[in-house]
């Protein structure tokens, strides 16, 4: 056979003797593409080790760019320019990263919020859902302040709970 040359191999799949072709025993490796037998590795992902496209991060210390990236997967649960105003706070913590992603995964959805005020606003559920016990108790015993306080608070919960999330932040991070 010549190095051209297609032939089955007991892999199950394609060996092209000139290393371009298909080895589907451990996956496809075409010299330097795809093997899947360790995940996709092409300089940019190694699944079988992770996450890893050339950039090395300093054990427990956030750099800048994946800071940002972490403040935006959360920019719905706090307020307008709240970013700009965590990050340095962030920076200059001891804070690693997986500590700051369960931070930030724990904080409430304003979403939630609205839902819980629109079907339950009435009997404080929405506000002891964010956190504030005392204005829950207080719609609860004047069953939403006799209506009017549970609609008002339809419009005002989501910026509510997005400013209690920031506040709860704000005290964790040192």
């Amino acid at each position: 056979m010549n190095n051209d040359q297609y032939s089955y191999d007991n892999g199950g799949g394609y060996n092209n003797y000139n290393n371009s072709g298909y080895n589907n025993g451990g996956g496809i490796n075409n010299g330097g593409g795809y093997n899947n037998g360790g995940g996709y590795n092409n300089g940019g992902y190694n699944n079988g080790g992770g996450y890893n496209n050339g950039m090395s991060y300093a054990a427990g210390r956030l750099d800048d760019n994946r800071l940002n990236q972490i403040l935006m997967m959360y920019a719905d649960k706090l307020p307008v320019g709240a970013a700009s105003m965590l990050k340095p706070r962030i920076l200059n913590s001891s804070l690693d990263e997986s500590t700051l992603q369960i931070m930030l995964s724990q904080m409430k959805d304003p979403t939630t919020a609205l839902i819980l005020s629109i079907l339950l606003g009435a009997y404080g559920i929405d506000r002891f859902y964010i956190g504030d016990v005392g204005i829950g108790v207080g719609k609860l015993l004047t069953c939403g302040g006799l209506a009017i306080w549970a609609i008002i608070d339809i419009f005002l919960i989501m910026d509510a709970t997005r400013q209690k999330n920031l506040e709860n932040l704000m005290a964790r991070i040192r």
